[in-house]
């Protein structure tokens, strides 16, 4: 996989993947669905093994996830006979990555990156769905209910979410992803749903990312999630390693 050609595609990724991890709406008093309580965690421990389709090839992957809250996402890729590709570190005002094929080390600032790739998230909007958070003011939500499904449509200056709801639990089966100044879009079907400390947690996920030119897929089978344990985050860019910005 090149993984510069692909940096934009590994963000989506690691913004999304925890997306609804407990699948719960939290809604202000007023709101009938009131008594579902907001995800608390300290860290997320994570590894899943993915496939990864465009029109050119199809790639396996394993990919590790560990995250501390209000601080920061760090990702492991790794491909054949466990050897890591890349490492991604993301902090609410700064962006690395690690690409080992190629010797070159990215960072800069989240805002030059998020300019750069057209990310419609600011950090603190990505950690609030990261952390299964998708609070809707009771008064300005636009909820119906279609197919079964309950479906909430959300926007803001840069994008429109719409999240499709099993109504009995709550449990998030499908949810969308528009930008609103390109034809790109973002599609997450959630499946598999376990009971991990507590918390719902889908282990299989299904990603599409529909562009102007190009239609990019990506499967994820989680087969490790751990909360609230003592993570490392190492980040160590070898000296010889060249530097290029975003």
């Amino acid at each position: 996989m090149n993984y510069h050609k692909h940096f934009a595609l590994y963000f989506i990724l690691i913004s999304t993947i925890w997306l609804c991890t407990q699948c719960s709406i939290t809604k202000n008093n007023t709101s009938s669905s009131s008594n579902y309580k907001s995800f608390n965690y300290k860290t997320i421990d994570a590894k899943s093994s993915g496939i990864y389709n465009d029109a050119f090839n199809e790639q396996n992957f394993n990919a590790y996830f560990r995250i501390e809250k209000n601080k920061y996402i760090w990702v492991s890729l790794t491909g054949p006979l466990s050897i890591e590709g890349a490492r991604l570190l993301i902090k609410p005002d700064t962006v690395a990555l690690i690409d080992r094929i190629n010797k070159i080390y990215y960072s800069g600032s989240y805002k030059a990156f998020q300019q750069k790739y057209h990310i419609p998230l600011a950090f603190d909007e990505i950690q609030q769905i990261l952390v299964g958070d998708i609070i809707m003011d009771a008064q300005k939500e636009n909820c119906v209910l279609t197919n079964d499904l309950q479906v909430c449509t959300i926007k803001n200056d840069s994008a429109v979410f719409t999240y499709m709801f099993n109504p009995k639990n709550y449990t998030l089966e499908k949810m969308r992803v528009k930008d609103r100044f390109s034809v790109r879009e973002l599609s997450i079907k959630f499946a598999s749903y376990q009971i991990i400390s507590g918390k719902l947690f889908s282990f299989n996920k299904e990603f599409e990312i529909n562009t102007q030119n190009e239609l990019l897929k990506l499967q994820l089978d989680f087969n490790k999630v751990e909360f609230d344990k003592t993570i490392d985050c190492s980040f160590n860019i070898p000296e010889t390693y060249q530097k290029s910005s975003f």
